[in-house]
């Protein structure tokens, strides 16, 4: 007795395995992506920390020297640096990884120029400024060489500041057309910034041992001149 062949059809369809495998691919990308746009975050959170710390030790520096107008451009430049960095984290999270991609390499760029040439302001051209002046302690020519020092490094900081406004304002640019809800954002950016601008503002005002410290070297500084 025979038994009846039974027969299967096996519709295989390689379009549909290919799209399949790229999907995985995409998934497996985006997860990628998500992973590190979260370290990025976090460490661009503690970029801003150090920063700020950094340009509150400088702004007390100037205060205590006298620079009025090297305060005015650091703090300006602390609140370009503040913008572009809060406007990052953002951006990070909510563009297409293209344009992720596009805001990291302007980022790093930018990072480069920068650190390159404060590392030379601070390291070579400012203190042989300030071992210039210190020849012409007691002398009449004291003041008038010490602002020409204030208004050397509060050019270079304006330049900087500049340098800061013209990479946000990029950054702006390549964002705005693939975030519908830019406007919004950058509005709430704009207030956290200024809101923490003036929490750093008012402590360092507020920090009466180190205003102290500062009063008292300027004292000292108007006796010397005083006795000579």
């Amino acid at each position: 007795m025979g038994r009846k062949r039974e027969q299967y059809n096996y519709n295989y369809e390689p379009d549909k395995v290919k799209a399949a495998q790229i999907e995985k691919q995409k998934a497996i990308m985006i997860a990628k992506i998500e992973q590190e746009n979260i370290e990025l975050d976090k460490s661009a959170k503690i970029e801003i920390i150090q920063a700020n710390a950094n340009f509150q030790l400088d702004i007390m520096k100037a205060k205590e020297q006298g620079f009025t107008r090297v305060i005015e451009s650091l703090m300006e430049m602390m609140r370009e640096w503040n913008l572009i960095s809060e406007q990052r984290i953002v951006f990070l999270s909510s563009c297409k990884a293209e344009t992720v991609e596009k805001i990291n390499r302007q980022y790093l760029e930018l990072m480069n120029d920068i650190d390159d040439s404060a590392f030379d302001f601070q390291i070579n051209k400012q203190p042989q400024l300030f071992e210039k002046l210190e020849e012409f302690s007691g002398t009449e020519s004291y003041e008038t060489y010490k602002n020409s020092i204030e208004q050397y490094i509060s050019n270079f900081l304006f330049e900087k500041s500049e340098l800061l406004k013209s990479y946000r304002l990029q950054q702006e640019l390549l964002v705005k057309s693939s975030l519908e809800s830019f406007d919004v954002i950058n509005n709430e950016i704009t207030q956290l910034v200024t809101n923490r601008i003036d929490s750093l503002t008012l402590a360092i005002n507020c920090d009466s041992t180190y205003q102290e410290v500062i009063e008292s070297k300027q004292e000292k500084q108007k006796l010397i001149l005083n006795d000579n």
